[in-house]
């Protein structure tokens, strides 16, 4: 049975959700899913994003997810960045809450060609057109939301709307 690769890319910074992914990965190990998850999330400039890196690590070592979610400190170019996440399945966006007013993550992510889900805040608006928005941020709802995106949606190839707001809102055209 093929094993669903889930991805989420950022800084490694506690407002992203990483910590409510890792437990929707959890719940969905525990239904059957064969899953995975690559965390691509770099150290940000202060102690807070070292600190809570080691618990990450701690969490994931907690719920006995050391073979299933990994995370890459890393920090990648964007020509490595778009080709680790063009090797997933799905790029996800488990924001919990943010005072930006657009994510560049999303729309590196977006670029690579991978379909990308985000929970239902208004930092993703923008990109609302091109995404799978998640039901909700907590470990449960961000659970639910990948096995729905599973069931219906793996596989499938990106839409032509898709490819025509890829074009539009491209780097270059920008």
């Amino acid at each position: 049975k093929r094993i669903i690769h889930f991805s989420t890319y950022g800084f490694c910074l506690p407002n992203k959700g990483f910590p409510e992914l890792i437990q929707a990965i959890s719940l969905l190990i525990e239904e059957g899913f064969q899953c995975r998850l690559s965390l691509y999330t770099a150290l940000y400039e202060c102690n807070s994003s070292l600190v809570f890196y080691k618990e990450l690590v701690e969490f994931i070592h907690n719920q006995n997810l050391n073979e299933s979610v990994k995370i890459n400190t890393t920090f990648m170019s964007d020509k490595e960045t778009l080709d680790r996440l063009s090797r997933t399945d799905l790029v996800v966006f488990p924001y919990q809450f943010t005072n930006e007013s657009a994510s560049g993550a999303v729309r590196q992510a977006i670029s690579s060609l991978t379909p990308v889900a985000v929970t239902p805040l208004s930092i993703f608006d923008d990109v609302s057109p091109v995404v799978h928005k998640l039901p909700g941020s907590t470990p449960s709802l961000i659970a639910n939301g990948l096995k729905e995106w599973t069931l219906n949606y793996l596989g499938n190839p990106m839409t032509e709307m898709e490819k025509e707001w890829l074009i539009q809102h491209s780097f270059k055209k920008l």
